[in-house]
């Protein structure tokens, strides 16, 4: 009687594409003041005549939307002294002899002037080279 001979050969995977998942996607304003608001006008129409909210509770409702009002209003202003501070930063370097790297390419220069693109970091230029705020390795200050 022939035998066949076994085969220890595994088969080939196919080289479709892959898939990746989704990036999660996080709403910038999941709960802010708006949605405080909203369910506390609810709270206060769908509640019992005749049980009212204790005026202890509704007064710390109260509370608790002042605090997500101001921590709204201080984010704000975090992110507008945040951006001066950049604006600042990148004007002082004018005249001054930065280090830095674009592409993973290191440079030097001197700059010669800076542009505020709106919306976006400070832009210094080297001649006719846009270099980010980021980029910046070093200042020379001598």
């Amino acid at each position: 009687m022939p035998t066949t001979p076994i085969s220890n050969s595994v088969p080939a995977l196919s080289t479709g594409t892959t898939k990746t998942a989704p990036a999660a996607v996080t709403p910038k304003d999941q709960f802010g003041k708006d949605t405080f608001m909203k369910l506390l006008v609810a709270q206060m129409k769908y509640q019992n005549p005749m049980q009212p909210t204790d005026p202890g509770a509704f007064l710390t409702q109260s509370a608790q939307f002042s605090v997500v009002e101001k921590l709204s209003q201080l984010a704000t202003q975090g992110e507008a002294t945040s951006k001066l501070s950049q604006m600042t930063t990148a004007a002082a370097f004018m005249g001054k002899k930065i280090s830095y790297a674009l592409d993973g390419t290191p440079a030097q220069g001197v700059v010669t002037g800076v542009k505020f693109p709106a919306g976006q970091s400070p832009v210094m230029l080297i001649g006719k080279t846009e270099v980010s705020l980021d980029a910046v390795q070093g200042v020379d200050v001598a």
